[in-house]
């Protein structure tokens, strides 16, 4: 969990407490009064939330060998990750002609949490094959609540084709005709693992960049709270989007400024 001194509810307190200074006599010591219990309030509830991280945990920590199991199982079906990803609507529409044959070699995915901040690293395996050199592939997603502080993707070793872009041939025009080599990004499941951070609030590119942060987070939690726990539900196409919104199962919460909640590449 976050250090408790820089949760938003501690940071909102001490922007009261500055406001406070500003009201009348009067209100201002009504106001401190109904500060003071608003911030034995906050302590409790920052206990809950450390409690509840350490129960996530617990539990966590018992998945771990459920999932080790599966993966010695379904790395003797070669294609079982990709035809999950292609049973799952949200991970099924990054995932282009191009990149299957590579993906055909993924043997796992599973994901880790760290047990003392908001933080979840994905882990994406493959066998060896000649499309890239990496054994794994990561990307790390750094939390605050409900939002993504940063993404922390990984460099992927290309033995060949950059399935993330297209080469072309441009002619060029003028006195020195001839071609020159044009570079542009090109879609692909593989641009999942460049790193994402919000823009700063004066870019002029903070909406489009809002919306890829966005995209790139709901498709990591996706990984981590469906995807990799029900993968042979997916591979046998039988869980849906209307499965995952009934599901009795709890989900993983995160919580926003507001102490409400929400549901929520390494090289070898």
């Amino acid at each position: 969990m976050e250090d408790a001194e820089n949760h938003e509810l501690k940071v909102q307190e001490k922007k009261a407490q500055e406001v406070l200074a500003t009201l009348p006599e009067e209100e201002k010591q009504l106001m401190t009064s109904v500060l003071e219990l608003q911030k034995k309030r906050t302590d409790i509830y920052l206990e809950y939330l450390q409690e509840l991280r350490q129960l996530e945990n617990k539990y966590e920590a018992k998945y771990t060998p459920i999932f080790q199991e599966r993966a010695n199982l379904v790395r003797e079906k070669p294609g079982y990750w990709l035809k999950v990803l292609k049973n799952n609507e949200l991970s099924s529409s990054f995932v282009y002609d191009a990149d299957e044959p590579l993906l055909n070699h993924l043997v796992d995915i599973r994901y880790t949490s760290d047990p003392n901040i908001d933080s979840f690293t994905l882990e994406f395996e493959f066998s060896e094959n000649p499309y890239i050199a990496n054994t794994v592939l990561t990307k790390k997603y750094t939390l605050n609540g409900e939002k993504m502080n940063k993404a922390e993707g990984c460099e992927i070793e290309w033995k060949g084709e950059n399935l993330t872009q297209k080469v072309t041939k441009v002619k060029k025009k003028g006195r020195n005709k001839g071609t020159k080599t044009k570079v542009v990004p090109s879609e692909s499941f593989f641009n999942f693992f460049k790193s994402r951070e919000g823009a700063d609030e004066d870019s002029e590119d903070e909406l489009e960049a809002d919306m890829l942060t966005e995209e790139d987070f709901d498709l990591g939690t996706e990984f981590r709270d469906e995807i990799i726990p029900n993968s042979v539900l997916y591979y046998l196409n039988v869980r849906s989007d209307s499965d995952e919104e009934n599901d009795e199962t709890p989900q993983r919460m995160q919580v926003n400024g507001e102490g409400s909640q929400k549901p929520d590449c390494k090289n070898q």
